[in-house]
């Protein structure tokens, strides 16, 4: 029997759609929450044209089983109840939080942060800890606790020695009110604020100095829900993943993608063989 040239092409349409069909159900989708864009950690694609090197690192290891990360904001003081009610599969978080909320977490970090302190270059200062700050007035954005010898001070000291921000493009603001002599100091995540004097133009009038004062390198680990069945699956393959993509120098070109330094990543000495 012949086929006229409506029933082929009917067919072929069909067979493509089955296809696309299939695909899209062997596809899974993972759902990573998180608090705030924080470029380029977590970027805002439609401004800064990345993703940020934390989910480009999760999806690239995710490609190898078919699995797509998405990122969802949640409220920060939601994050954790989020995690156990399963709106999210995972969240990205320091050793402690971890630990006090009895979550499961990858073995490897799958990044690290590294803070820093912005201030004009010729405004010589050393974070040496709270008393420090104690000499200067620190710019801090609203809604973050700090620890009790620094929240202690930022409570008994607002609108004087500290000034309180909010909204948005906080740092790029508070960066502009240290170049005007406004405030002296800002603590933040090094490789944000470094991002920040970039796209305000300070670069020449102000400086990031990294901070060893609240640890040289923070790592970060992907946080389950322990209740969760395919945490044990998915804590391993994230952990290999990122150890496949630090010997193979995927995540030192990823990180050179946002121009960020060695030092947010794994280093090979670390990886267990």
């Amino acid at each position: 029997m012949r086929l006229n040239k409506r029933h082929f092409f009917i067919g072929i349409v069909s067979a493509l759609m089955i296809l696309i069909q299939a695909t899209n159900s062997r596809a899974e989708h993972l759902t990573f929450g998180y608090h705030e864009y924080l470029c380029p950690i977590m970027c805002d694609p439609k401004v800064d044209k990345q993703d940020g090197f934390v989910l480009d690192i999760l999806n690239e290891i995710g490609e190898q089983k078919g699995l797509d990360v998405a990122l969802k904001f949640i409220p920060k003081a939601r994050l954790v109840s989020s995690l156990k009610a399963g709106d999210v599969d995972f969240l990205l978080l320091p050793g402690s939080p971890i630990k006090k909320f009895k979550l499961e977490r990858t073995e490897q970090p799958i990044v690290y942060f590294t803070m820093g302190v912005m201030h004009r270059r010729d405004h010589p200062f050393v974070f040496s800890g709270v008393d420090s700050l104690k000499e200067v007035v620190w710019g801090v954005e609203n809604g973050q606790r700090w620890r009790p010898a620094y929240q202690e001070h930022i409570d008994k000291n607002r609108n004087a020695k500290v000034v309180i921000m909010s909204g948005e493009n906080v740092y790029e603001r508070m960066s502009k009110m240290i170049a005007q002599k406004r405030i002296d100091v800002v603590i933040g995540q090094f490789d944000m604020m470094e991002r920040v004097l970039w796209k305000a133009g300070l670069k020449k009038d102000l400086v990031v100095d990294r901070t060893m004062v609240f640890g040289e390198r923070v790592p970060l680990y992907l946080a389950f829900n322990p209740e969760n069945p395919k945490t044990p699956e998915l804590s391993e393959f994230f952990s290999k993943g990122v150890e496949h993509l630090a010997k193979a120098g995927r995540l030192k070109e990823i990180f050179a993608s946002y121009n960020v330094g060695e030092w947010a990543g794994i280093r090979l000495s670390e990886i267990r063989n």
